[in-house]
């Protein structure tokens, strides 16, 4: 009778949430039975995982203890191995990897092979994202071979689609368009229509990349004409910003269409991370179209919205912290919660033997209060030794908040000295220019100076933002293949502008060189590097790009005729602390620059160095991987 109304309810609520997520919460709210709260509890930890990490997680924990109530190992490994791709989703990796172990152990042991396969199929997924394709492709072949063995169709499509991932991202071209023709089959029998779809799309990326661009376009546009007939369209912006990066590539015309009909699915769906990369899109495009004011506009949203998913990622952090010791919480409380239950059934039993065996009261109440004791003697052991970890943990909590505390007070310190500086020069400016004390000639005078330090200011804040984040642990790195020409090009437009107000030439020697690292973080180097040389260039001066392979690198050079430096302030400038000095023009530095430039070449396997003669110019030298490393 349970289990038929565990079924109704679970339809009942299936129909309602297409329309309102409440629904099934109330469901929740109103079922009797451990067994339906469980079942509901992890549809909807399930349903969150894309939405709201809290939510997810919380229902996660409750799912599972109401399995472990009902003792239902089989769901209850479900259950675990859902909450470790909802911590992988977020990209809390080493607590997703944590939780999916689990449930693969669980797994095991209850021999539920589907399981087992799934868990092997996110520990392949996790590895991808980490870039480390050997060990995913080996977790990946694993998940493979069970779902071959137990003829599991939605497995099999998983699979199969992965590996086309994986093999996408080795170069291993052939196998990846085999591996995605495969997954296609395997979710036409499953017959999910929006899994198919992102097949195609899988595919048309991988045909994309090998050159096959009709192809791709092909497999584009079935993909799109899927995901515009199912209700609701789920996640087809995802779909539409890969046809619109493909029309920035091959029909520029095009590009602006699809990038708005995906940024507009992305705003209802709320993914800001989806519209941090459209944002940076609709510059590319202004910026090829010389609409340098729209291409500005959305350059700055797209720093305002990494900037709002950097807090969230905090946020997030924080309530991972506040589910695991809920959850701790919890699972104290079921623990005691069982002893209790325990210590009743006990005192039935004796009770029950001190009227069978009366003539052994005396012998057995010895006996019973032995192991009272002894019992009790071993609890406090044990409660000791919890008392001591959760002290550890304590002290480690500690340590971590007085980190923090000391990089909240090294931010304040920067922005007090080198920012609050320049803007109180602009507002005694503005101030004697509202007094009236100040002729129009005399103001036009002192403009372009007013420029140079609003400029500096905005590079400065650039940096530091930069470096800002670059300090808080777990900075995601996307390293990933592309063309460093295509980035030279972009920079030297960028500060075309100031390089013709003084009078400098500028050139790059650099063929197409495709390399492997984080592009935003190549980009901010070369975008330092050649700030800088302009900086300290004068009228005349010349600055030249060139760019070398040596050995599995790319060694880059920015050369400049300007000033020079010694070999004194060489070695302060590659030092510990920040240093820096004026440009030709009077411009002004906080030394942050560098520093992200040493910061960022070395997350991405690279070196920094400088050759410098003062009165003669200077070379910055840097280097980055042209392949991927295996793992």
């Amino acid at each position: 009778m349970r289990l038929v109304g565990t079924v109704f309810l679970l339809l009942w609520a299936g129909l309602s949430f297409a329309q309102n997520v409440d629904s099934l919460e109330r469901v929740l709210a109103k079922a009797k039975y451990p067994e339906q709260r469980a079942l509901l509890a992890k549809r909807l930890a399930w349903i969150y995982r894309n939405i709201n990490f809290k939510k997810s997680v919380d229902y996660g924990y409750q799912a599972l203890e109401l399995a472990k109530k009902t003792h239902d190992r089989k769901l209850e490994a479900e259950i675990t191995r859902i909450i470790g791709v909802v911590y992988m989703h977020f990209l809390f990796n080493s607590e997703g990897l944590e939780w999916n172990q689990r449930a693969l152990l669980l797994s095991q042991e209850i021999d539920y092979d589907e399981g087992v396969g799934f868990c092997y199929d996110s520990f392949g997924v996790t590895y991808h994202y980490q870039k480390m394709y050997a060990r995913a492709q080996e977790y990946f072949e694993n998940a493979l071979a069970v779902f071959k063995k137990i003829n599991h169709t939605e497995g099999l499509g998983y699979v199969y689609t992965h590996l086309s991932w994986v093999y996408r991202e080795t170069n291993r071209l052939d196998l990846a368009i085999e591996a995605g023709q495969k997954a296609l089959l395997e979710r036409e029998k499953f017959k999910d229509i929006r899994l198919y779809a992102n097949t195609l799309r899988d595919l048309a990326q991988i045909y994309e990349k090998k050159g096959e661009v009709q192809t791709a376009f092909k497999y584009m546009w079935r993909s799109i004409n899927l995901m515009e007939n199912i209700q609701g369209k789920p996640f087809i912006d995802e779909h539409y910003q890969v046809m619109a990066n493909f029309c920035y590539k091959y029909k520029p015309d095009s590009t602006l269409h699809y990038t708005k009909l995906a940024f507009r699915y992305a705003t209802e769906r709320g993914d800001k991370r989806q519209k941090a990369l459209l944002y940076e899109l609709y510059q590319k495009i202004y910026r090829d179209r010389k609409d340098y004011v729209q291409a500005y506009h959305y350059q700055t949203l797209h720093y305002q919205c990494k900037d709002s998913i950097y807090n969230e990622n905090i946020d997030r952090n924080n309530a991972s912290l506040e589910a695991k010791f809920e959850y701790s919480q919890r699972e104290k409380l079921l623990i005691a919660e069982q002893k209790h239950k325990d210590a009743e059934a006990r005192i039935q039993i004796q009770q029950q033997q001190w009227i069978i065996y009366t003539i052994l009261l005396f012998f057995l109440f010895v006996v019973v209060l032995f192991i009272i004791f002894y019992r009790n003697w071993l609890e406090k052991q044990r409660l000791n030794e919890m008392l001591d970890e959760q002290n550890h943990e304590l002290a480690t909590q500690a340590e971590a908040l007085h980190e923090n505390n000391l990089f909240k007070d090294k931010l304040f310190s920067i922005i007090s000295h080198d920012l609050r500086a320049p803007l109180g020069q602009v507002q005694g400016v503005l101030g004697i220019l509202q007094s009236g004390f100040l002729k129009q000639e005399e103001f036009q005078d002192i403009l372009p100076s007013l420029l140079q330090n609003t400029k500096t200011t905005m590079s400065f804040l650039d940096n530091l933002l930069l470096w800002a984040k670059s300090q808080i642990q777990g900075q995601n790195i996307d390293k990933q293949y592309f063309q460093i020409d295509e980035l030279i090009q972009n920079n030297l437009s960028l500060f075309n502008e100031g390089a013709k107000q003084k009078g400098i030439n500028y050139q790059t020697t650099c063929d197409k060189h495709q390399v492997f690292a984080d592009k935003d973080m190549i980009d901010l180097v070369l975008r330092n590097l050649v700030n800088n040389a302009i900086k300290f260039c004068k009228a005349g001066d010349s600055i030249t790009i060139h760019c070398a392979e040596n050995n599995d690198m790319l060694e880059m050079c920015v050369e400049d005729t300007g000033m020079g430096i010694s070999a004194e302030n060489i070695e302060k400038l590659l030092g510990n602390k920040s240093f820096s000095l004026k440009g030709t023009s009077g411009e002004a530095g906080t030394g942050l620059g560098i520093k992200l430039c040493q910061d960022f070449i070395a997350k991405n396997d690279g070196k920094i160095w400088v050759e410098s003669v003062l009165g003669e110019g200077s070379k910055f030298f840097f280097s980055v991987p042209l392949h991927a490393k295996v793992a």
